[in-house]
């Protein structure tokens, strides 16, 4: 009934419109977990490869700076991947309502089917490949797919500029969203294999920040900003996610390249 009416007024939050109600009540239990997790005993750590001195996110900060172009080049390299993806993938609504004046409900089942199956595609296939790679002793495995991909994704990010057909568009953004969906998994493995069992969680969480502020806030950004003093032309958002998409795509695996004999020579020695 409450959702189905106006706004309610909640104590200490003031008036709440039903949207937000619903956002408040899926997140309560979250509350719950949360509190539970401080019933969790740290586990004892085990296969201990280095000597820390306690004094945690400085010691992960003097191992990252010891071994910066290994694990510098990984994130940024990853970070822009992303970069590319949330530019083109936030702006895809915006793309097909301007361009081909679909409504969204159309574009949201399409865009959305295509990105869970071939999202999850991506992931599951790169990890198989790795697996393999890995058996034959591949050297950085890990960099060698990611840059792959990136590589793979360069065509079908530029095509964006100039295809014009809604089913040209939705068969260039599956392939990008195949192709960018592996770093994904592929990154986090890569930091696990060189990362002294005491510092993978800070140097994951570093890395998901990294990204986290780097794609999600620069990508989207960036596009808009191309549309708006470049272009000049909301219809062209288009070309603004090609050339966001292709040049984040291309310096990742420039960045990639450049890291792998330092990522390398840490995967051989992972214990200094």
């Amino acid at each position: 009934q409450a959702m189905a009416g106006g706004g309610r007024d909640i104590a200490l939050l003031g008036s709440l419109k039903p949207w937000q109600m619903a956002f408040m009540l899926v997140g309560l239990p979250g509350l719950l977990v949360t509190a539970l997790m401080y019933t969790v005993k740290e586990p004892v750590r085990r296969e201990r490869r280095i000597q820390v001195d306690g004094r945690g996110i400085l010691d992960t900060f003097r191992y990252l700076r010891q071994h910066w172009l290994a694990y510098a080049t990984l994130m940024l390299g990853a970070a822009l991947s992303s970069l590319a993806s949330y530019g083109t993938f936030s702006w895809v609504p915006a793309l097909f309502e301007r361009r081909y004046h679909w409504d969204s409900a159309r574009i949201g089942l399409s865009f959305g089917l295509i990105t869970l199956i071939l999202g999850t595609a991506g992931l599951v296939v790169s990890g198989l490949i790795t697996n393999a790679m890995l058996r034959a002793r591949v050297p950085a495995p890990y960099n060698k797919l990611m840059i792959a991909t990136l590589c793979c994704a360069i065509l079908p990010s530029g095509l964006l500029v100039v295809v014009a057909s809604p089913y040209w568009t939705l068969g260039c953004l599956t392939l990008m969203i195949l192709f960018l969906s592996a770093p994904v998994g592929l990154v986090q493995a890569a930091l696990q294999s060189i990362t002294p069992n005491e510092l993978r969680a800070q140097v994951i969480a570093i890395y998901l920040l990294t990204v986290t502020i780097f794609g999600l806030s620069t990508g989207p950004s960036a596009v808009a900003a191309l549309t708006d003093f470049v272009f000049r032309n909301d219809a062209a958002v288009g070309s603004s996610m090609a050339i966001v998409a292709a040049t984040a795509v291309v310096l990742g695996a420039l960045t990639l390249t450049a890291g792998i004999k330092a990522y390398q020579r840490k995967a051989e020695r992972p214990d200094t």
